[in-house]
């Protein structure tokens, strides 16, 4: 049986003297056999996880849409409040004119020498 190059391989007795340093080295990539008289038996390798199962579909059939759903746009105005609303100019004023033209100073920045 013929061992890639970068395999190591180590005896049981190695293997359980050292096993915390061979995890850290399998973790990060080496290839490692534990063998038994010699003869590979065991190769260590780091456990993948894998992403669970998604099942398309799952809520088919439990979710209901009406028909009228988007029929009308008072729900979104409940949210947004329309343009006349007196509480959405209080919350959204409109800018009239900027600060620095209403207060007369200079709009760009001087730079520091």
């Amino acid at each position: 049986m013929s061992l890639p190059r970068n395999t190591r391989v180590v005896n049981v007795h190695e293997a359980k003297t050292t096993l915390s340093r061979l995890i850290e080295r399998v973790l990060l990539g080496e290839d490692i056999m534990i063998a038994k008289n010699n003869v590979p038996v065991v190769k260590l390798v780091p456990v993948t996880a894998t992403p669970p199962v998604r099942v398309l579909g799952a809520l088919a059939g439990k979710i209901h849409i009406g028909p009228d759903f988007d029929a009308s746009d008072a729900m979104a105005d409940e949210f947004e409040g329309t343009p006349g609303d007196p509480l959405r100019a209080s919350a959204y004023p409109m800018p009239t004119r900027s600060l620095a033209v209403a207060e007369g100073t200079p709009t760009k920045r001087k730079r520091r020498p």
